[in-house]
Formats: structure tokens, C-alpha cells, sequence
């Protein structure tokens, strides 16, 4: 039997049978006027708390969101758990759907039948892959992550990939983070609190295979305190790649930068991952993307011309896919840079890479491209022209490069000039 993980508890069951909510919760409200026989056909599916549910979470505070199912009662689709039904599939043989009730109702409302959580749409149907965000406060992780989803099918392109259909939940955490001229900068995660997984479903143009692509944004603190990645860590330790985002302000020493920001020491979010795996069980052999967000505060320790400033031109490629040539210049570029001396904070955050993940590349870029301004009346940034990312995509797409979901782009070779004639002398 085929398993499947939750994108919650991560929990596995079986791909043909997930669980699912009943349409329709009957109230006191309902139940009045109808016959015994009525009554007692509909107090199986009465409206009433979800202990499963509510467990889950009971562990965020604060985090619980608006699942108008929530109080809908369970339809299993393997007997022994409780209400039964019969599993329905599409054309593709997935299963999507439950009939209950003497055959009379059907849901489309797929849970996990562990946790109780609403499952994507399609979830399972595909290869899944998860992608974990994590950073400190103030790092960039929500804006880098609502950036990049404003426009991920124009950034999908550039990895040969197509989006297949867009999430609902992908349009609600753009919509609770705005990246738009005259507005305020969203803000980053609370402490505690659990983003909802955001999933997209893509489609390889090399292959035409599809994949379900989940993110999760884990909140600045929960990545510094050991304890706190004890009962996050499972979004992390199960990610198929890491974004780990981290603001060159936490290298004022090396940058030189003035910055008032109380800023965690990067290895300490390397560290507190590693904790997390080791209590979770999990490895260190998942690609790392080490980015650091606002990359124009480098211009003074690269060179102009650098390919940290500019995104990848691929009328120099062959093809779209993965640019290795533009990653080995970035990555060449931030190593160097970090390395500058054996005691500075670079190396350090270095070494604290090495000895956790073998499997991790640098990167470097600004997801926005100009400067917010700070509002003088609520003390919030506020953007003044519209943004223009550089290089936004390329740790995504590396990750995307290390699992196998696209290919290299392959560089075009400049044709040599005539040059002079060999003679006899020539050398």
C-alpha cells in the first residue's frame, strides 16, 4: 500500500485512504421538525468539537485557522475508526472523494485521518516535496517568500517548470502579506505561531511529470531556541531543502554595518537545526540554500560587475533550467567574502555549515531591489516604487536542481574569433 505524509502531523497513511468532512453539520436549528427516524439518521453527523483537531492545534497558540468543516463529523475511508464510506476515484485513480450515507452524500473535503487537517487539493496524487523557509527575526523570510510567490509562475519559467493551478492557500498568504508600492512592509511570524503550509502544484516541461511543492515559513525565534525547534523541528527535519535566510546585518563585524538590530548569530540557527534532527531523527544530507537577503548592502565588498547584482541572463544559455554558471560565480563570491579572515563571524558560520550539512550553497538577493522607507508617524517600513527582485528565484531553483525536478541550463559557447594563422613558429 502506497503511504503518504501529512503535511501537518507528518503522520503516514495510506494514499487510498485519507479521511474526509461531512458537507453539511446539523444544529439543534436543524433537528427541529423532523421525524424520529430523521433525528436518528442525522445525530451521526451533529455538530461537535474535533478532539484530534483541536490537539493539533492546541501545541500554536494562537495559530488555529478558519476551517468551516472544523466541527463537520469524520468520514473514514477504512472501518474500525468510526462513520464509514464508501472511496471514490477520479479518472486517474485518485482517490477524492467519499460516499456516505446510504450512498446519498459525497464530500470532496479530504482530511488527514490522524490530525484532522484539510489536506491541498490533489495532495498525494503527485510526488511531494517539502521546502522549509527558515531565519531569525527580521531576516527577510516573509517578504523573500511573498515576493516569491507573487510572481512564481514567471520564476517557475526560468526552471523549465509550469504552475498547475494555484493554491487557494498560496492567494490567503499573499494576501495577509502585500508586497505592493505605498504599502507597509509585512511583518514576520509571532513567536509560536505556525504558518499554514503553502502548496503549489508544478509540472516539469523536460518530463511532464507533476509535483506538489509545499512551503513553510517557520517563525524567526523558533529558529534560534533549542527548545522551540524541539516541537518545530518537525518542519524542518522532514523538508526535502532548506531556505535559510539570513540578513547581512548579522555579520555587522565583517559588513561593517551599523545596525541596531539585536541580531542571533547565524550558526545559532545552524545549531539549533542541528539539535532539532538530532532529537527528530532527521539528517543533514538535505540541500541547504544559504541566502543572504539584501544583497545591495554587499556593494562595497564585491565588485561592480558582480553576478550577485544582476539576475541571470539566459540568452547566454542554451536553455532554461538551473545556470550553474551563475551560481558558481555567487557562491564564489559569498565564500570569499565570509572567509576573509579565520576568526571573523563568517568563518565561524562557515564552519558550523560544514560540520551540519554537506550539501549547501550559498546565495545572495534582494526581494525588493530599492530601499523601503521608514514612516515617520508608525515607525513601519513603506515601499515607494514598485519592487524589482534580483535573484530571488535562485535558491528555489538550485533545491529544485538537487531533487532531480529540473535540469541544468546548458551554456552557450561563444565561437572563437579567426585570429591569427598558426605558422611554422607558432606557439
Amino acid at each position: 500500500m502506497e503511504l503518504i505524509k501529512c503535511p501537518f502531523c507528518f503522520k503516514k497513511f495510506g494514499r487510498d485512504f485519507p479521511a474526509f468532512k461531512a458537507t453539511k453539520a446539523y444544529t439543534l436549528q436543524d433537528v427541529e421538525g423532523m421525524s424520529d427516524e430523521e433525528m436518528r439518521a442525522a445525530e451521526p453527523y451533529a455538530e461537535k468539537p474535533d478532539k484530534e483537531y483541536d490537539e493539533f492545534w492546541n501545541n500554536f497558540p494562537g495559530s488555529k485557522p478558519n476551517f468551516p468543516e472544523e466541527k463537520h463529523a469524520v468520514i473514514y475511508t477504512l472501518p474500525g475508526l468510526g462513520l464509514v464510506g464508501t472511496p471514490r476515484k477520479d479518472a486517474d485513480g485518485f482517490v477524492n472523494e467519499v460516499e456516505y450515507a446510504d450512498n446519498k452524500k459525497r464530500s470532496d473535503i479530504r482530511i488527514c485521518p490522524n490530525c484532522h487537517n484539510p489536506l491541498p487539493h490533489e495532495f498525494g496524487k503527485y510526488p511531494v516535496k517539502y521546502i522549509a523557509i527558515v531565519g531569525i527575526t527580521s531576516s527577510g523570510k516573509t517578504v523573500y517568500l511573498s515576493t516569491l510567490l507573487h510572481k512564481i509562475s514567471r520564476y517557475l519559467a526560468k526552471a523549465n517548470l509550469t504552475s498547475v493551478g494555484m493554491k487557494e492557500q498560496v492567494g490567503s498568504f499573499l494576501e495577509e502579506h502585500p508586497i505592493r508600492r505605498g504599502q507597509e512592509l509585512p511583518r514576520g511570524n509571532a513567536v509560536e505561531h505556525l504558518t499554514m503550509p503553502i502548496p503549489i502544484t508544478v509540472q516539469s516541461k523536460d518530463t511532464g511529470q507533476r509535483y506538489t511543492v509545499i512551503f513553510y515559513d517557520v517563525a524567526g525565534e523558533n529558529c534560534v531556541r533549542p527548545s522551540q525547534m524541539k516541537k518545530f523541528g518537525p518542519f524542518i527535519c522532514n523538508a526535502d531543502g532548506i531556505i535559510m535566510i539570513v540578513d547581512p546585518k548579522q555579520f555587522d563585524e565583517l559588513f561593517e554595518i551599523d545596525s541596531s538590530m539585536d541580531a542571533a548569530s547565524p550558526e545559532l540557527v545552524v545549531n539549533a537545526m542541528y539539535e532539532a534532527f538530532v532529537s527528530a531523527g532527521g539528517s543533514s544530507n538535505v540541500p541547504l540554500a544559504v541566502a543572504l537577503s539584501k544583497s545591495d548592502l554587499l556593494g562595497g565588498h564585491v565588485g561592480g560587475n558582480s553576478f550577485i547584482f544582476r539576475n541571470t541572463d539566459y540568452s547566454e544559455y542554451e536553455n532554461m533550467g538551473f545556470a550553474e554558471n551563475d551560481y558558481d560565480g555567487v557562491n564564489y563570491e559569498i565564500k570569499k567574502v565570509l572567509g576573509t579572515r579565520a576568526d571573523s563571524q563568517g568563518a565561524i558560520f562557515k564552519d558550523a555549515l560544514e560540520a551540519t550539512f554537506k550539501n549547501y550553497g550559498f546565495f545572495a538577493f534582494s526581494a525588493l531591489g530599492c530601499e523601503p522607507q521608514k514612516d515617520r508617524e508608525t515607525g513601519l517600513y513603506v515601499l515607494k516604487q514598485e519592487p524589482e527582485p534580483v535573484r530571488i528565484e535562485d535558491p528555489l531553483i538550485w533545491i529544485f536542481y538537487k531533487l532531480g525536478i529540473v535540469n541544468k541550463a546548458d551554456r552557450k559557447v561563444k565561437e572563437a574569433g579567426p585570429g591569427p594563422k598558426k605558422g611554422l613558429f607558432s606557439r
